[in-house]
């Protein structure tokens, strides 16, 4: 199936989608946390994810500023908040809070690999170089409100950068990017 969400073509991916279970919250949803995710970034060409983890292995990396949100449309420009264009691997992490219990439906929109993890499992996966798309979608589903840990694993390797997080809220509607009051450290 193909469909259109914003301005932005989806195409179903050869990605990993999963399910996650989420129990137990780090803290509850009325912890305030610092705004956003931490971020550090690594200075290589890379095809794949385990490129990233291997060379994570090797080399620390260079922290960045905290991410506000995963609100990065498709650009030429400089990739997330690094100063580089190309060639560029991000270990993001931090917390997400969610508001209520249910069933949250994610989509995360990149250019190019990407791994989304929460609750520490796999939620989102699309491995490989390719233009801007949409993954396959995942599910989060919340016993509790709170914030639980998340982290993204993401590389840029040539040409445009992009990466959004999406989803659907147990409550309903249709897709919107996750709001930036949702991420903490």
């Amino acid at each position: 199936m193909v469909g259109v969400l914003g301005a932005v073509v989806y195409m179903p991916s050869a990605g990993h989608a999963g399910s996650v279970s989420a129990t137990r919250p780090v803290a509850s949803a009325d912890t305030a946390l610092e705004p956003g995710l931490k971020v550090r970034y690594y200075s290589r060409s890379l095809s794949r994810l385990r490129e990233l983890r291997d060379w994570m292995g090797y080399k620390k990396g260079k922290e960045g500023p905290p991410l506000p949100s995963l609100d990065y449309p498709e650009t030429k420009g400089a990739v997330l908040t690094a100063t580089q264009t190309d060639q560029v691997g991000a270990s993001i992490g931090g917390a997400i809070r969610f508001s209520e219990a249910g069933t949250y439906r994610f989509k995360v929109l990149s250019n190019d690999g990407v791994q989304v993890d929460i609750a520490g499992k796999k939620l989102l996966k699309d491995d490989r170089p390719h233009k801007a798309r949409f993954s396959e979608e995942g599910t989060v589903k919340v016993e509790a409100p709170g914030w639980y840990p998340i982290h993204v694993l993401y590389f840029e390797k040539n040409g445009n950068a992009a990466l959004q997080l999406y989803w659907v809220t147990p409550s309903g509607g249709g897709y919107t990017v996750v709001p930036a009051e949702a991420f903490g450290h």
